[in-house]
């Protein structure tokens, strides 16, 4: 399967400080505190340090605020967890046009409740994952996402997916993905993503 027209958009541009690694690392740190705020539950000294340390860092980082063009947050694809912290950081092991193959683990700040990945964040994974494959190669936005949970979706554990295009009718791109704990089918999903028309956002 082939899709209809190759990508033509331009990909966003970055700024020349904090162009590095670097920027990725701090990503992580942010998680990691994420996770650990998550899992926390610190006496009031504790609680006013750790402000007045998040505080110094959100000044800091607010000065080099820039436009949507130009940020490195949510770029690149290639990199695992994109330099953002809303999606949990998964790998790519395997793809191609039509398919991806990879892994992803779900930290604390993803906890539901008694070990299970609450399941607005596996419908946010969902969204992530079909919406990359259907915009991998064609500006495309998605018209609906159908998350089906299948079994309890843990914690702290790499878990594996498969995405494919199943099949594409003329700007409709039909998008199937299975995500599973060993031997277990933890969730599928499916999406329909529109191609868009040259010019549309």
């Amino acid at each position: 399967m082939s899709l209809p027209h190759a990508r033509t958009t331009t990909p966003p541009a970055t700024a020349a400080p904090g162009d590095t690694t670097d920027f990725a690392a701090l990503a992580a740190r942010l998680r990691e505190l994420q996770h650990a705020f998550t899992a926390a539950a610190p006496p009031e000294d504790v609680v006013g340090a750790a402000v007045a340390h998040i505080e110094q860092a959100t000044n800091l980082l607010r000065e080099w605020s820039v436009g949507e063009s130009e940020q490195l947050a949510g770029t690149p694809y290639e990199l695992p967890g994109r330099r953002q912290v809303l999606v949990p950081p998964y790998l790519v092991d395997e793809s191609d046009e039509v398919s991806y193959r990879g892994r992803v683990t779900f930290g604390r700040l993803y906890l539901g409740r008694n070990g299970a990945v609450h399941g607005g964040a596996i419908a946010l994974f969902w969204e992530a994952i079909l919406g990359r494959l259907g915009s991998s190669a064609v500006p495309a936005r998605a018209a609906y996402l159908n998350t089906n949970y299948r079994a309890v979706t843990p914690i702290d554990r790499e878990l594996t997916f498969v995405a494919r295009v199943a099949r594409h009718e003329g700007r409709k791109l039909f998008i199937s993905g299975k995500l599973t704990d060993g031997e277990t089918l933890c969730s599928d999903a499916e999406s329909l993503v529109i191609i868009l028309r040259p010019g549309q956002p």
